[in-house]
Order: C-alpha cells, then sequence, then structure tokens
C-alpha cells in the first residue's frame, strides 16, 4: 500500500512539473518600430502596440544610427562615431494608451529615432523546452533580427535555437549594362546605387549615404560591393573585418579585368552596453545577362536569462549567411555573424554556441577567363554571465572559390579572403532601469513662520519626491523673489535644506520658498516661510527698601517671562514682586529675562535693614582762632556707606570722610552738615552756628597823674569786629 501511495505522489509531482514547462519553438517575439520617445514619461510611440500588453518585459534596441568615413578611400565606411547605435535595454510596460506604450521605469539611454530603434517583447517562462527550431524573426530594415526570452527556472532544449541570418541584409544583386573600357579603372569607393560602375553595399550600423549605396567600399560592419568589372563582394562583419572579395581575371589583356573587390566590412567596437547585429555581405558585380549573387545576410541577436540550462548539446546560434553559389561574374560577401548573450546561474548540461561567419559565394567560370568568388564573414560576438561553455565557435566564413578550373585562376579563391573570427566575453548582465518614473511633488513644506535671533544659525527644509530634481531657494525682500547664492550668510541655496547662518534684524519680513525643476515636468514651487527676528530681551529692575521689606519693579523689555532670584533663595516670576527679607544684609538679586532668543540676565547689589539717621559731635564747638576740630560721625542705622560733610568757613570745606579733622582760622559762628547714605536711604543732619570761633583779647590800661602820684586803670579793648560778635552771641543768648 505504502507503495503504491509513494509512485502516485511520483506521478503526480511530475505531473504537475511537465505542466509548469512551456513548449516554445519558432518565433516567439513581437516587434515594432518606435518613432517618438518622451524620456520623462518613459512613453515610446510605436507603430503598431497591437501585440504588446501591460505588465509585459520588452527590449528597447537601436539598431543603426553611426557616422561613418565618406571619403573616397579605403576609409570609407570606417566608424567615426557609435552614437547610439547598439544601445539597448531591458524593461516592463506599465500601461499602454493607442500605440503609447508606458514603461515603469526611468530609461537608462539615450537613443536616436532615426537609428531605427524597434521594441521587441521578452517572453517569460517558469520553465521552458524548446521543442522545434526556435528563431526570430528577420531584420527588415526597421524591425526584427533579435530573439530575446526569459526563463526563471530552467531552460530544456530539444532543438537548436537560431537566429542565423536574421542581421543585417546582404547587398542585392544588380544587373546592370556595364560599359567598361579595358584601359580605365573602376576604382572608386562608392557610386550611386544606379551606377553600372558597383555592386550594392552591405548593410551595417550606419544607414546608407545617398548616392554613395554602392562600390567597394564597406558600410560599417557591412561589406562593400564588388567594382566593374564583376569583382567580388566583400564579407560582412562583427567585431573583427570581414574578407574582402574575389578579383574578375578576363582571358585578354584588353579585356575588362575586376580589380577592385569589396572590401570586408569594418570591425565594431566590443563593449557591454552595445550589441549589434552581423553586417550584411557586399554584392558581386555583375552585369548584362550574368549570374552574379548577392551578399549574405548577417546573424542576428539572441539573449535568453536562465535560472539554469540543459542544453544536451544542442546549439545557440546566430551564424552569417552563407551565400550561394554564382553562376558566373562576382559572387556576393558572406554574412557577419551575429551575437548572443547568456545570462544564467546553472549548467545542468552544455550546449554549442555557433557564431560563424557566413561563406563567400563560389562561382563557376567560364573556361576562358576567372570570376571572382565573394569574400568571407567575420566570425561573430559571444557573451555569457554564468559558468563557460565548452564550444564556442566563432571562426570567420571562408572565401568563395572557383568551381572551374580555368588557367587565368592564380588560385582558386582568386583574392578573395576569409573572415576574421569572432570574440567572446563576460558581461555583466543587461542593463535595465531601475527608478520608477514619479510625477515630481513636495511631500513636505517648510515651515510657515520662522523665529530666528540675529546671528543665530537657522534651517528651513523641504522634502520632494521625484527623479533627477533640483532645487533653487528663494528671497523676497520686498520687490519680489530673487535667486539665493551660498555665501556668509547662507548654504545650501541650491539643495533640500537652506541655512541662516547669519541672520540679521533687518531680515525680519522676508520671505523664503523653494522652487524645484525637472528636465521633464513643469517646476514646483513650495509655500513661503516669513521670516522673524527676534529682539533679544533685555533684563533690568528697581527697586525700594523699607527695613526688611523690598519692593521691585522690572524695567525688562522683550520678555516672554521673567525669573527673579533675591540672593537668600526666595524666588519669583511676577514682574513686580514684594520681598521680605530675614535677616539685614547685602544681597545680590538677579533678574532673568526670557524670549525665543535665550535667556538674559541683569544683577544688583541691595542691603537691606533701618535708613540711616545723620549724627555728629567734635572736640571743640567754640575756640579761639585759629582751631583745629576733630568731627566725629555718631550717625546711626545699618551699613552705612557714604558721608557728604558740609564745612563752610572750614579747611577743608567738604569731605567723604566719615570722622574729618577741619582747621577754622577766621572767627564767627559756622553751620556744619552731615549727609549720610546706605543702601535703604539717606539722612541728612543741619547744625547751624554749631560752632563759635573768637580772636584771643589785647590788654589795655589808662591813667592820670596828681602831682607825683599816678593812677592807672585796667581796660580790655576789643575791635570792632569783635564787639559785633560778642553782640550777637549775647543776643542769641537772651532769645
Amino acid at each position: 500500500m505504502k507503495t503504491k501511495i509513494f509512485l502516485y505522489l511520483l506521478a503526480f509531482t511530475a505531473f504537475h512539473a511537465l505542466g509548469a514547462q512551456t513548449s516554445i519553438s519558432g518565433v516567439i517575439n513581437s516587434y515594432t518600430a518606435v518613432s517618438a520617445i518622451d524620456y520623462c514619461a518613459a512613453r515610446l510611440t510605436v507603430a503598431n502596440a497591437g501585440s504588446f500588453q501591460q505588465g509585459q518585459a520588452v527590449l528597447l534596441i537601436q539598431m543603426q544610427g553611426a557616422t561613418i568615413n565618406e571619403n573616397n578611400s579605403s576609409s570609407f565606411g570606417t566608424v567615426t562615431s557609435l552614437g547610439n547605435a547598439g544601445k539597448y535595454e531591458r524593461g516592463r510596460i506599465q500601461q499602454i494608451s493607442g500605440n503609447d506604450i508606458f514603461l515603469e521605469a526611468e530609461l537608462l539611454n539615450t537613443y536616436t529615432i532615426s537609428g531605427k530603434v524597434q521594441l521587441v517583447t521578452i517572453p517569460e517562462y517558469t520553465s521552458a523546452l524548446v521543442t522545434g527550431a526556435l528563431t526570430a524573426q528577420a531584420w527588415s530594415g526597421a524591425t526584427g533580427g533579435v530573439l530575446a526570452f526569459d526563463v526563471a527556472n530552467t531552460l530544456a532544449l530539444n532543438a537548436p535555437i537560431q537566429a542565423d541570418a536574421r542581421g543585417f541584409r546582404g547587398g542585392q544583386l544588380a544587373l546592370a549594362n556595364s560599359n567598361c573600357q579595358w584601359f580605365l579603372d573602376e576604382d572608386n569607393y562608392f557610386y550611386e546605387q544606379s551606377n553600372w560602375r558597383g555592386a550594392k553595399k552591405g548593410e551595417g550600423i550606419a544607414a546608407f549615404i545617398p548616392d554613395k549605396e554602392s562600390g567597394r567600399g564597406a558600410q560599417a560592419n557591412g561589406g562593400g560591393g564588388g567594382n566593374d568589372h564583376n569583382a567580388g563582394g566583400g564579407g560582412g562583419a562583427q567585431t573583427n573585418i570581414g574578407g574582402q572579395g574575389g578579383l574578375n581575371t578576363p582571358s585578354s589583356s584588353f579585356g575588362c579585368s575586376g580589380d577592385f573587390p569589396g572590401l570586408g566590412g569594418k570591425s565594431l567596437a566590443a563593449t557591454d552596453d552595445r550589441i549589434f547585429l552581423g553586417g550584411g555581405g557586399g554584392a558581386g558585380h555583375a552585369d548584362d545577362a550574368g549570374t552574379g549573387s548577392s551578399g549574405g545576410q548577417g546573424g542576428g541577436i539572441v539573449l535568453i536569462r536562465a535560472g539554469s540550462i540543459d542544453g544536451q548539446g544542442f546549439a545557440i546560434s546566430a551564424k552569417g549567411q552563407d551565400v550561394p553559389q554564382a553562376g558566373g561574374d562576382g559572387a556576393g560577401g558572406g554574412g557577419g555573424g551575429g551575437t548572443v548573450l547568456v545570462d544564467y546561474t546553472t549548467l545542468v548540461s552544455s550546449f554549442d554556441i555557433a557564431l560563424h561567419g557566413g561563406k563567400g559565394g563560389n562561382t563557376i567560370n567560364l573556361p576562358d577567363r576567372c570570376y571572382a568568388p565573394g569574400g568571407g564573414g567575420s566570425g561573430g560576438r559571444f557573451m555569457r554571465k554564468g559558468p563557460a561553455v565548452a564550444n564556442v565557435l566563432l571562426n570567420g566564413g571562408a572565401a568563395g572559390v572557383n568551381t572551374t578550373a580555368s588557367p587565368e585562376c592564380n588560385t582558386l579563391n582568386n583574392g578573395a579572403t576569409a573572415g576574421n573570427a569572432g570574440q567572446q566575453a563576460t558581461f555583466p548582465g543587461v542593463p535595465e532601469g531601475a527608478n520608477p518614473i514619479v510625477l515630481p511633488d513636495i511631500d513636505q513644506q517648510p515651515s510657515p513662520i520662522l523665529a530666528v535671533c540675529p546671528g543665530q544659525t537657522f534651517s528651513l527644509s523641504v522634502q520632494a519626491s521625484g527623479n533627477g530634481l533640483s532645487y533653487q531657494w528663494q528671497v523676497n525682500t520686498g520687490s519680489g523673489f530673487t535667486n539665493l547664492s551660498d555665501n556668509a550668510f547662507y548654504s545650501g541655496a541650491q539643495t533640500p535644506t537652506l541655512t541662516l547662518l547669519d541672520p540679521q534684524a533687518s531680515w525680519s519680513g522676508y520671505l523664503y520658498q523653494c522652487v524645484i525643476t525637472s528636465a521633464c515636468f513643469a517646476p514646483l514651487v513650495s509655500s513661503s516661510a516669513l521670516l522673524q527676528v527676534e529682539t533679544p530681551a533685555v533684563a533690568g529692575f528697581t527697586f525700594s527698601v523699607n527695613g526688611n521689606t523690598v519692593q521691585f519693579q522690572s524695567t525688562s523689555i522683550n520678555v516672554d517671562s521673567l525669573s527673579w532670584s533675591f540672593g537668600d533663595g526666595g524666588q519669583s516670576s511676577d514682574p513686580n514682586p514684594q520681598h521680605i527679607y530675614n535677616l539685614e544684609g547685602d544681597y545680590t538679586v538677579t533678574l532673568t529675562a526670557f524670549n525665543a532668543c535665550g535667556a538674559f540676565s541683569f544683577s544688583q547689589l541691595i542691603q537691606v535693614g533701618s535708613p540711616p539717621e545723620a549724627g555728629f559731635s567734635a572736640d571743640f564747638t567754640a575756640g579761639c582762632v585759629p582751631l583745629t576740630v576733630q568731627f566725629e560721625d555718631l550717625s546711626s542705622g545699618s551699613n552705612i556707606t557714604s558721608w557728604e560733610w558740609i564745612l563752610p568757613g572750614g579747611q577743608p570745606a567738604s569731605s567723604n570722610l566719615p570722622n574729618p579733622v577741619v582747621l577754622y582760622e577766621n572767627p564767627g559762628f559756622y553751620d556744619v552738615t552731615l549727609i549720610v547714605g546706605s543702601g535703604v536711604g539717606f539722612d541728612t543732619l543741619v547744625m547751624e552756628d554749631f560752632l563759635e570761633l573768637i580772636p584771643y583779647p589785647e590788654a589795655f590800661f589808662s591813667y592820670t597823674v596828681s602831682g607825683d602820684t599816678a593812677f592807672f586803670r585796667q581796660q580790655f579793648q576789643r575791635r570792632q569786629p569783635e564787639l559785633l560778635l560778642e553782640l550777637r552771641r549775647r543776643l542769641r543768648h537772651f532769645q
């Protein structure tokens, strides 16, 4: 029973594994020419979008567009600029509108529409089995030539994958009535396409130049056409040059010879970001009823991505076309090998890579002359990302031969040469855009109001989404917005964040905005931000002391809030607080004012206690002049800090000493004034006529004589000023 269950499960698993495998063969891609590209929206305008679907993977590729040397020399056809030829990338369709196809991500490359840009579908499979020959549509001159697909898991081959002869077209055979003369050489490197002197060049990555479509010069990697008379065409090329066509040797010295065969196609630069079709071979020259041949078609492009490949010995090929045998005249050159790119992780079993150049055409001789064979095409280019492959065939195509013996033929090739071998390299993978198409939008506006302080560094920012955005900050100082640049005041003027390095008070009222631009969309303008430059706060106060009680009055300006520290541990936030101190003394009071610019403080020393009361004494209040008086301060009150003595008549007449010494030299009555001050106030004491100063007395007597007896009388005389002083004193005494 267990065995039956196991077999059932094994069969069920195998059935579903096979069911997930898609059988593929034939042409699996769809193609359309691209007529316009809107890079901003990743929009491709195509000839026909009918075969394309939303969500589909696609390959965008430019087939031509190179510039070549046009000189009438062997340099004709040398690539002077690749332009955008060969540029390619993978993408995915986001939506389709009519013939407009929108991709999900930005394009990596720039393309030139005149260079034959096409869009190719990339079928995607979980697992795939090649059951019949898998191929590509042949290059039509506008589309085709490319086979591309993805396999997430295993790609298994039960049949070959072929893009042989799907590349650039060979020069087409054109019969002309030759007017050759045996003594004239038709040796130009280009002719107009209707001119009998030159056969048609093979197609390459450069478009044909009007009136230079024929002749022996190469057409970039396309082979040159044989010149009159009956010369062979040159082989097409890829990353190495194609073979030269053969010569036509007549039977008579007076016959028209074909000494100027088509040159092989020029080699192309091998870079990871470009891939090319193999060049077409040049046509052989044919005239009259001759039977020359066209040039061979170049190999196409194969692009495969797979998790693993089970090759089972089958080949993946993009060979140049072998040219069929010509019945006579000049034979065409073989096609150049194409390009194969394979990106895989695991090799289950090997497969072959075949990128041969096409063989040059053989020709059948008449017995009396030697016609011209075609040159061989060069080998193609193989690039891989993954394990090495054992059999990689990159050989150039062989030169054509003369199939009929003739004494006029020096060799069977009669000057025709084989194409050169191709190249093999690793590559990083198929390029693919990663940046999604995003409509620009401002996600975060700058703050509407910017409150800053003079000299304070400040930043304002804008956040935007989108691709390839550029930023420009502007300022409006009153006469419209103008662009800013980085200088001593601003930095980041072209970034999402503008920094104001040194705001000035005069900037208050300025408006700022950011203009956001991209190459694809109309500019976006942010909302404006108003700059308000705040004025720093100024702290200050006055106070009055009444004993231990102090009334404070704030004189601060530009403040949002205040904080008082009274010096004894007390605090307050009132604008005009009253504070009672427990002890008399000196206190440092600090007021801190706050606003948007920070904290600003002001401090004063105050004295708390009773107001002073002036009082004084002197060692003498009366005396004779000159008299030196020592005054003594007897004032009461705490913390007296100043003394001002007013001493008329004294020397000095004023003093700031607590106990001054004063000299009086003139008699009289003198007032004395003392003004004392402290942190809590001032007091004044005026003592009128506090000092009485008199002169020293003078001795005087009178006498009379009577006979020999004399009578004396003692008297004290005072001078007039002293008498007036005494009278004044006595009058004051009786009042």
